[in-house]
């Protein structure tokens, strides 16, 4: 602990400026780009604590992340959630992880550990190059962890993985 493992991620992800020196992913350097330029050149995180749609349903937390990436957020939400497309997306993704039986529950009905799931979801619906996780099962009971390590062993394999992980 202490050791500065988050914070290397805040810099590599944009979250915080580096002191000196540079950020190269994919060949480019992306030390000046947004975090939104980021995660559109596939450099995606997930974090310690969730950050969640609470009053929305598993499905819709998941389509807002496929519509981000398509550039359909200008929509009316509830029609682009179940049009084709984003739905076949957000229902593969769900189902990859072993959760597309929550995709009606809101949020806030869901255990801790199903919420990690749902913000891998929503990590992987962004199509990501590189997956950033940083702590993936922090506060998840000892008997739900090995839950969420086999979702990330489930990933596609073109997916590269950097996580951050205190009890392995």
């Amino acid at each position: 602990n202490g050791a500065g493992k988050t914070t290397l991620v805040n810099v590599i992800t944009g979250d915080l400026p580096p002191s000196a020196g540079r950020i190269s992913f994919d060949g480019q350097d992306v030390t000046e780009l947004s975090i939104p330029a980021r995660v559109r050149a596939g450099m995606v995180r997930t974090f310690q604590i969730t950050r969640l749609f609470t009053g929305l349903t598993v499905a819709e937390n998941v389509a807002l992340a496929v519509m981000q990436r398509k550039g359909l957020t200008w929509r009316m939400f509830a029609s682009a959630t179940f049009s084709a497309g984003v739905r076949e997306e957000w229902e593969r993704t769900l189902e990859l992880l072993g959760i597309g039986h929550l995709a009606t529950r809101p949020v806030i009905e869901l255990a801790y550990g199903q919420q990690r799931l749902l913000d891998l979801a929503i990590g992987l619906a962004l199509n990501p190059k590189v997956l950033i996780l940083d702590e993936p099962a922090a506060g998840v009971p000892h008997d739900e962890a090995p839950k969420i390590l086999d979702a990330i062993a489930r990933l596609p394999a073109e997916i590269a993985v950097l996580m951050i992980e205190h009890d392995m």
